[in-house]
C-alpha cells in the first residue's frame, strides 16, 4: 500500500496541470492547492497518507519543497509591472504588508499564546512576505 501516497500525488499533479491555465489568474496557487490536498488525505482528514515527521529525510523534503515554492514563485514576478504601477506596489509594500504583519501578530498571539508576542510579531514578519504570488495576481489584474 506504499503506491497509495505516490499515486494521489501523480493524480493531483495532473489534475492541478490540467486545470491551472484556468486558474491562472485567480487568488487559488499551487502551494494552496498542494496544502489543501495534503490535509485533506492526510492524518487530520481521510487518513490515506500517513508521514513519520521525525525522519530526516522527511524534514530535508519540506525544506527542499519550501525553497522552491518560494523561488518559482518570486522568479514569476514581472518586476516591470512594480515599475509601472508604482502606486499599487507601494500600497501593497507600504500599507499592506504592515496590516498583515499587525494582523499576522494578532492571529499568532491568540493562536500560540505560548510564544508570547514579540515571538508571535517575529513570526508574522518572517511568514507574510512570503507568498509573492499573491502579489503578482494583484499586479495582473487589470481591475
Amino acid at each position: 500500500m506504499e503506491s497509495v501516497p505516490l499515486l494521489l500525488l501523480a493524480v493531483l499533479i495532473l489534475g492541478f496541470g490540467v486545470v491551472s491555465k484556468r486558474i491562472r489568474h485567480s487568488l487559488l496557487t499551487a502551494p494552496i492547492v498542494f496544502v489543501a490536498f495534503g490535509l485533506a488525505v492526510g492524518p487530520s482528514g481521510l487518513g490515506l497518507i500517513h508521514v513519520d515527521l521525525n525522519i530526516a529525510a522527511t524534514s530535508f523534503i519540506m525544506e527542499l519543497t519550501l525553497i522552491l515554492v518560494l523561488f518559482t514563485d518570486a522568479a514569476h514576478i514581472r518586476f516591470k509591472s512594480f515599475w509601472t504601477e508604482q502606486q499599487i506596489a507601494l500600497r501593497m509594500l507600504g500599507i499592506g504588508l504592515f496590516i498583515q504583519v499587525a494582523l499576522g501578530t494578532a492571529l499568532g498571539y491568540w493562536l500560540f499564546d505560548y510564544l508570547g508576542f514579540w515571538s508571535a510579531a517575529l513570526l508574522a514578519a518572517v511568514l507574510v512576505p512570503t507568498d509573492a504570488a499573491l502579489a503578482q495576481a494583484c499586479l495582473d489584474n487589470p481591475r
